[in-house]
């Protein structure tokens, strides 16, 4: 678990991609506004990953969302179970296991796993 993610074998920069996602509003906005394109043109990747966005995202919720609620915004944000506020469903594609939501799912709002789903 203290593994640091990649994206296309290269060591993925969180810092640089909090900056990124807070810069355009936060996560919330980000998706609502469907401005991952942006975010992932600030990285540079090689065309050849499709998946760059899902990825960035994935790492996003699961490692910066948190910290995003109560430090960029100011929000005190519970702790809710991924089974609690998904009913077993992953934020990332709505199909993880009840144990692979529990450990990805203990960042999010139920607000936040509302909107992630409507999409």
């Amino acid at each position: 678990m203290n593994r640091v993610p990649t994206v296309g074998g290269q060591a993925l920069d969180l810092h640089h991609l909090f900056v990124e996602v807070t810069s355009r509003g936060g996560i919330e906005k980000v998706i609502t506004d469907r401005k991952w394109k942006e975010v992932i043109t600030a990285f540079n990747f090689p065309t050849t990953i499709t998946s760059a966005s899902f990825v960035l995202r994935k790492h996003y919720l699961s490692l910066l969302y948190h910290f995003e609620q109560v430090y960029h915004f100011n929000k005190q944000i519970p702790l809710v179970s991924g089974t609690d506020a998904m009913n077993g469903r992953s934020l990332v594609n709505g199909s993880a296991t009840q144990e692979e939501g529990a450990i990805t799912n203990q960042f999010y709002s139920k607000g936040m796993c509302q909107l992630l789903l409507s999409m």
